[in-house]
């Protein structure tokens, strides 16, 4: 099995009281192989973080096809409103055949 990794890009925006880490450091370090931190504060962006996340699990979670999870992560469309939030909210009927 060929598997592609995913990458994604995160930006976290600091207030610049809240700045915790080094300002003159270039990167900052972790211990997970799968997250690499740029510290743009260093390049003029005043307390931004860029963390590149490499999503390394070959593990495929597709949480409408689950029979456990009934298809609990849901997220809103960009013009989903008050109605689909409170229709998302609701109980799904539980299937018996799944127990």
């Amino acid at each position: 099995m060929t598997l592609s990794l995913k990458h994604y890009d995160v930006f976290l925006v600091f207030r610049p009281e809240d700045i915790f880490w080094d300002r003159n450091a270039a990167q900052l370090n972790s211990s997970d192989a799968n997250l690499h931190i740029l510290n743009l504060d260093r390049f003029g962006n005043c307390g931004v973080l860029l963390f590149h996340i490499w999503a390394g699990s070959p593990h495929v979670t597709r949480w409408s096809e689950d029979p456990f999870s009934l298809g609990a992560y849901t997220a809103g469309e960009p013009d989903s409103g008050d109605q689909d939030r409170r229709a998302y909210a609701e109980s799904l009927p539980l299937d018996v055949s799944h127990t």
